[in-house]
């Protein structure tokens, strides 16, 4: 139990730095260019490395030791952010600098979230996992509730340099959480003690995806899903200065209850899962269309508030319980390369749809971007509907 604690910690202080570090840099590059299609054009170009990555990141979490890999992860953020705050006491915090770090935070974060997702499932029971993925959410969310409400107010108060400085302190918080959690690797497969080539390795997990059609299903509920999750935030900046003409401080506040609404949904993840049952992703993307159409037509901050909370819950709802049947219905010698594997569709969305999204920020307005979002929710509610009916699916949600 105080393995575990250990490892919420460092789930708390990684996403508490992650928050804040993403409300200070996509605020000072929209500050810095007033360019809506920047904006969505960090989020895009922050996830192509990656992409690039996430196939050979799998292999590396299911041949060698995941603490290992997620601490490595941890040490390049941190020395990340290091080099921004650096540049930044220099006066010399560029977009390009800015840009080129984030894509390196969120290379690292590819790496990081198979080996931790791989970790947990290879620890806890499979019937426990429902509940321990809506626990760490819940703990990663409200790091990140703390962090949104702080990095506004920092950012706002005093600076980007105290901001950043903050960040670093977080990241080194989580990692030193994770150096003390023992952990010796257990799963041994066969394909690893014959020492099979990387290549070989890439084809077996790639074989077993393509011939396993509920996995393929899964992964197109799972990166719409995290399609809304991203742009929502990427573009909330712009929003809060183009449309709602706020400042900072809203900015910060709107991400914090975007957060409450992911912890929201990780403490209610059980209560959820037990009163939709399989129909849950369904109900899921539904109340996510009515909090898009919020924000494509509303003016009202309080509604505002309402509806990020409500995409906040269910693209939480959506991403953990679904990652959560992922994982119980893949062969724990897999783990690793079919959470890469789905990070790459994941990411593959956010890379092509970034471009697209900011252009129709700049175009039509920020408030257009969340209208446009509605369309593919619309479309994987029909897959959702059909996710339902599959036998696999009703007898994971069942047990």
């Amino acid at each position: 139990m105080n393995n575990y604690r250990k490892m919420l910690l460092s789930f708390f202080f990684a996403d508490f730095s992650l928050t804040i570090y993403f409300i200070t840099v996509t605020w000072i590059v929209y500050e810095q260019s007033n360019n809506a299609l920047l904006s969505g054009m960090l989020v895009s170009i922050g996830f192509l490395p990656g992409l690039l990555l996430n196939l050979l990141f799998g292999v590396f979490v299911d041949r060698y030791n995941r603490k290992n890999l997620a601490i490595i992860s941890h040490s390049i953020s941190i020395f990340s952010i290091i080099i921004l705050c650096i540049n930044d006491l220099l006066g010399d915090l560029s977009i390009p600098l800015l840009i080129s770090t984030h894509m390196l935070i969120q290379t690292s974060g590819s790496l990081l979230r198979p080996a931790i997702q791989a970790l947990l499932a290879e620890v806890f029971k499979e019937e426990d996992l429902p509940n321990i993925f809506s626990k760490t959410s819940s703990v990663t969310i409200l790091g990140g509730i703390i962090g949104g409400s702080i990095g506004g107010i920092l950012l706002a108060t005093f600076g980007s340099t105290l901001t950043l400085t903050t960040v670093i302190i977080g990241y080194l918080i989580a990692l030193t959480s994770l150096l003390f959690v023992p952990y010796r690797r257990t799963i041994l497969n066969e394909d690893t003690m014959n020492t099979p080539s990387i290549l070989q390795e890439f084809k077996s997990g790639f074989h077993y995806l393509t011939n396993n059609k509920f996995l393929l299903l899964l992964f197109v509920l799972l990166f719409n899903g995290q399609l809304v999750f991203h742009s929502t935030l990427g573009f909330l900046s712009v929003y809060t200065l183009a449309y709602l003409e706020e400042n900072a401080t809203v900015y910060g506040f709107l991400n914090v209850a975007f957060s409450l609404g992911g912890l929201a949904a990780g403490l209610l993840g059980s209560w959820w899962w037990a009163y939709a049952k399989d129909k849950f992703p369904l109900y899921s993307l539904f109340l996510a269309l009515l909090g898009l159409a919020t924000l494509g037509f509303s003016h009202y901050i309080i509604l505002t508030f309402i509806a990020v909370f409500c995409i906040g819950v269910t693209t939480t709802w959506i991403r953990v319980l679904l990652q959560a049947v992922q994982q119980m219905a893949t062969d724990k010698r897999y783990h690793g390369r079919m959470a890469s594997y789905r990070m790459v569709c994941n990411q593959s969305v956010v890379v092509l749809s970034g471009p697209i999204l900011g252009w129709i920020a700049q175009q039509y307005g920020p408030n257009i971007v969340y209208v446009s979002l509605m369309l593919p929710v619309l479309l994987c509610m029909i897959f959702a509907t059909f996710l339902s009916t599959h036998h696999l699916f009703k007898k994971l949600v069942a047990n």
